[in-house]
């Protein structure tokens, strides 16, 4: 149809027609009235979506114009829902978006779930388990209003285990001074809005117990978190539920009310028949996906394996209320839920492809590595919280990855893990930085705040064949608790046997320039001219021969900011042909030991070729 035939059939009111002249008044191209447009609608059927059913399509538009030599188009995701007394209902199972997150419906919808979650093969039973140390009953006996903190002692009991962002305000929390007094009552009013919500919640639900760290732990005790924090696999791993406040930015927002606003949507109909129709609504699905990153609870380190633990998940999103389990994720109402398209990659950040354990050791380092991308984005309250915030899920892969742990690395094949990057190194708005107060060693990057990534060329790449002249000796980390080996570390050192290589690094340009390696003298001679070159005139540069040299050989400095160029010794990690394709760069340290400060690339192989071995101990 021409841009006029469709815009005077939407001034008769015809639906279809409304609903393409949305799209086509937008554009300045399509005004012609002249163009002809040729629109097609077909099924779209995404992974991980739910429900199954006619609920996604594929708009496409494309435009043919005298005025223009080429053609142009345009391609639009569509999400559909309809109600369920409607024609189309069977075909298009997708219902209209409910934001009503704390109901009656929705207490009767949650106890379903469960219900049906007993029934999935692949999901665990609901019987009862040895409770955590302290849980809250959230309704005792005789006094149904006034939960109450209980010390379990070993007793049996099901019990949901909270999720959330805790905030700034940490009023209320459990420590040895009001322990005795919560053992009584807790005073609901005293308490931040988010605990108060996940009381309501496990109360409405029929769960007798709630486990949140804020009262469970006593605060004030190292002993105890520390204690605690070993126990947490088990915490959230037996929980009936976890309830994940997804939308709440702190303790004292609470999180019943989702944030968002439902789009407005267009009423179409829908051939159930040659004689019969439907109608269906449509929303772009571009808006409507669920972005799990864009979530406040998602920018908090100890939620990560929260959102890995537990066999179900009660989730309070920011635009409405989600079911997730083993056999998938349902929206409240049955409306469609689709992950972010990006989401859908093998290398997916989704918790539906992170929670799935691998077939081997290989694939399991795959998925740690996965999985340190998308905990770096995020942030403890406390610095030395970095190892402690994923000691849970690090316990978890010990069994396929061996009990070796060092800081955040496995020994299993830990020289492919030594290549990590930071963000900073190509993205100039990521500040990366390393922690005031000694947090891990340099080589781990848990000593870092900040994204980091391992490429994904590194992942599919066979890293048997891409070691260099580099073997793995030895490595010692001492943990701040022997009880707790997944958590927080005191100190740490790595040995491994290759070459080094010395060279004068420049963090402002990403150059590495290689030094004389006749002898000592000249080394530190060239070390000093070259020092006094970039910092001097432009002519003393230009004089010196070997300061403009371009090698191809790009580094970067681990941290952000305004470094001065520094003397470094160059590590070959990883090799693919002739090229090394990533290596360390290693600064002097006390002790006749290294530090990492950066990473560099693209070296050529016979730069390193003539250097004889040696022991190199980095901390």
């Amino acid at each position: 149809m021409t841009v006029r035939q469709i815009n005077e059939s939407a001034s008769n009111n015809c639906n279809w027609c409304s609903y393409i002249w949305t799209f086509t008044s937008r554009r300045e191209e399509t005004r012609d009235p002249g163009d002809v447009l040729s629109i097609y609608l077909c099924d779209f059927y995404p992974g991980y979506s739910t429900p199954t059913g006619k609920n996604a399509y594929y708009l496409t538009m494309n435009w043919e114009s005298q005025k223009r030599a080429t053609d142009i188009g345009w391609a639009l995701r569509l999400h559909a829902f309809t109600n369920s007394t409607d024609l189309a209902a069977p075909f298009v199972t997708a219902r209209k978006l409910q934001t009503e997150v704390y109901s009656d419906a929705s207490r009767h919808q949650i106890q379903r779930w469960l219900a049906e979650c007993a029934d999935h093969n692949q999901c665990p039973g609901q019987a009862e388990t040895i409770l955590p140390t302290r849980v809250i009953e959230v309704a005792p006996v005789g006094s149904p209003d006034r939960p109450r903190l209980v010390v379990t002692a070993g007793k049996k009991g099901r019990y949901a285990a909270l999720s959330y962002c805790w905030g700034s305000n940490s009023y209320g929390e459990l420590n040895q001074s009001n322990l005795n007094e919560y053992i009584q009552t807790l005073c609901l009013n005293l308490l931040p809005q988010t605990l108060r919500d996940a009381i309501a919640v496990t109360k409405s639900i029929s769960v007798p117990y709630l486990w949140v760290d804020a009262l469970c732990i006593l605060q004030d005790s190292d002993n105890d978190k520390s204690h605690e924090m070993s126990m947490m696999e088990g915490v959230y791993r037996d929980s009936l539920v976890a309830i994940v406040a997804a939308n709440s930015e702190g303790a004292t927002h609470g999180f019943l009310q989702p944030r968002k606003t439902p789009l407005e949507s267009f009423t179409l109909p829908f051939r159930v028949s040659e004689s019969q129709f439907g109608t269906m609504s449509v929303r772009e699905l571009e808006a409507m996906e669920y972005d799990e990153s864009s979530e406040p609870i998602n920018e908090r380190a100890w939620t990560l394996q929260e959102s890995l633990l537990a066999h179900r998940y009660l989730i309070y999103s920011s635009h409405t209320l989600q079911w997730r389990c083993n056999a998938g994720v349902r929206n409240f109402g049955n409306s469609l839920h689709l992950v972010s398209y990006a989401e859908e990659d093998k290398y997916s950040h989704s918790f539906s492809t992170l929670n799935k354990p691998a077939s081997d050791s290989e694939g399991e380092l795959k998925r740690w590595i996965r999985l340190v991308n998308l905990y770096s984005k995020r942030s403890a309250s406390l610095p030395h919280d970095k190892l402690n915030a994923i000691s849970a899920v690090a316990r978890e892969f010990s069994p396929s990855l061996g009990h070796q742990y060092f800081a955040g690395l496995w020994e299993f094949s830990i020289l492919w893990q030594l290549t990590w990057v930071t963000s900073c190194s190509w993205d100039s708005e990521t500040v990366n930085t390393r922690p005031e107060v000694y947090r891990a060693p340099s080589w781990s990057w848990a000593s870092i705040d900040g994204e980091l990534f391992y490429g994904t060329s590194l992942l599919e790449t066979d890293k048997d064949e891409c070691l260099y002249r580099c073997d793995f000796i030895r490595c010692q980390v001492e943990p701040k608790s022997v009880d707790f080996p997944f958590g927080e570390v005191l100190a740490g050192s790595l040995t491994l046997r290759g070459v080094l290589r010395q060279a004068w690094f420049n963090p402002s340009n990403n150059n590495i320039l290689w030094l004389g390696e006749d002898d000592e003298i000249l080394r530190t001679a060239e070390a000093l001219c070259l020092a006094k070159s970039r910092q001097g005139s432009s002519k003393e540069a230009q004089d010196n021969e070997w300061a403009d040299e371009d090698t191809g050989v790009k580094a970067y400095h681990d941290e952000a900011g305004d470094w001065p160029p520094i003397l470094v010794f160059c590590l070959p990690i990883s090799v693919h042909d002739e090229t090394v394709s990533m290596g360390l760069l290693l600064a002097t340290s006390e002790k006749e030991a290294f530090r990492r400060v950066g990473s560099f690339e693209n070296a050529h192989r016979k730069d390193f070729d003539h250097l004889p071995q040696r022991d190199i101990t980095i901390r």
